[in-house]
């Protein structure tokens, strides 16, 4: 079961306190305005344009169980067009404030895909707190426009409405393989079975020969990819290759997803690298929570094994109008006679559409700079945790040259 993260936790193990719709006093009825309306379950987002506001209840504006499980709470939304572009941002409850001035001229917004200069929109979910992303939206309705076209925003359009779609990361676990939906038959590779693959230029993999299952102290099978060790005495490179999907078709009771990736990575931009906004792939000393408290190795730490971009990617994302490349290619460097264990995850750092303030563009609505988003492996604090394919841990679990004795040498300590 993968993990498919839309809007601040994972969905698949959802579990927290939520106030739902049950119980609702009196006081629920009292009627509100809004020019954002959410559904229910999080999946579609209606925008009013130029301070029309539609009423709603308080009970409509409850946190259901549905949107807890997508749980964002941080939106923004960019029009662009030959003129300029107008951009808001806000958190989940609060006004949107989108002005139309500048955008009704009859172009169609409907697409996602857009270059410099050329009509679209794209509506972004994520996390306020360190801006994770893990939705994107494109528009699915306009409401009133003269036309009737999907997409297109004129003089008499009121609204329109995003659908958002999830970025899919995490791990294979259990008996998973290449199925109909995420399989080529005709090429004999895999398209999409788990976010991280050694030899991505061979024919699909299962599991055996090249990962395993550590169930460590808290009886949780962790996915564990091995290293080889160099025989010799030179350095031995395995290239590896951890990719990030945009999902269609989630529904918590029975979900059928669709890729849809090549749809909504151009309108999700690299941003040019700085000294410290950057894609980063980092080590960490592997950890995971048990009663409570986080548990790390005391010792067979592997320290020399290093982990950097592929070329792809690593000159790929040299400039910010480059849009998001959603196959990461990893490089791990071996060294003769090392063993150990250690995890690595991803951050990389977006933008929606092209938001920057361009020569010659306007801002239509004064909104404020384009909002850096990350692309990261995991959730919040969790990030630093490894991944077991269903929970927000970000981090992928490595070996190198560890023997079943080994792992059994390995102790575990509280992190103080």
């Amino acid at each position: 079961m993968k993990k498919i993260i839309l809007a601040g936790i994972v969905i698949l193990i959802a579990v927290f306190a939520v106030t739902c719709d049950e119980g609702l006093s009196d006081d629920d009825a009292i009627v509100e305005y809004t020019d954002v309306v959410v559904s229910k379950d999080g999946s579609q987002v209606t925008i009013y344009l130029d301070g029309v506001t539609v009423p709603v209840t308080k009970a409509q504006r409850a946190m259901t169980l549905g949107l807890a499980m997508m749980s964002y709470d941080y939106l923004e939304v960019v029009f662009r067009n030959s003129t300029g572009y107008s951009r808001s941002a806000w958190e989940l409850g609060q006004s949107a404030g989108i002005s139309g001035s500048g955008l009704r001229t009859g172009d169609n917004y409907g697409s996602a895909t857009t270059p410099f200069g050329t009509p679209g929109a794209c509506l972004v979910a994520g996390k306020k707190d360190g801006k994770t992303l893990f939705g994107v939206g494109k528009i699915t309705a306009t409401a009133d426009s003269t036309s009737g076209t999907v997409g297109v925003i004129d003089a008499t359009t009121s609204s329109v409405t995003f659908g958002l779609v999830a970025i899919q990361t995490g791990l294979l676990i259990g008996s998973e393989v290449a199925n109909a939906a995420f399989y080529n038959s005709a090429t004999g590779k895999k398209v999409a079975v788990d976010s991280f693959d050694f030899d991505t230029n061979t024919p699909a993999w299962t599991r055996v020969g090249h990962s395993s299952r550590q169930t460590l102290l808290d009886k949780v099978a962790y996915p564990t990819y091995q290293l080889p060790v160099p025989s010799g005495t030179t350095d031995v490179t395995t290239n590896a290759t951890y990719t990030f999907k945009f999902l269609t078709g989630i529904n918590i009771a029975n979900p059928t997803l669709t890729d849809v990736t090549s749809t909504y990575t151009p309108a999700v931009l690299h941003v040019l690298p700085t000294a410290t906004v950057k894609p980063l792939v980092q080590k960490r000393t592997p950890r995971f929570m048990d009663g409570g408290r986080y548990l790390q190795p005391s010792g067979h730490v592997d320290t020399k094994t290093k982990v950097a971009f592929g070329t792809t990617y690593g000159t790929a994302v040299t400039t910010d109008t480059v849009a998001f490349r959603n196959e990461v290619d990893l490089v791990f460097t071996t060294v003769p006679g090392n063993s150990g264990i250690f995890s690595f995850y991803l951050e990389i750092p977006v933008i929606n559409l092209d938001a920057r303030n361009a020569t010659g563009a306007t801002n239509l609505n004064s909104g404020k700079g384009p909002i850096t988003w990350y692309i990261r492996t995991g959730l919040d604090s969790d990030l630093y945790s490894l991944d077991d394919g269903e929970s927000s841990g970000g981090c992928v679990f490595m070996s190198t040259g560890i023997s079943n004795s080994d792992w059994l040498a390995i102790n575990w300590n509280w992190v103080d």
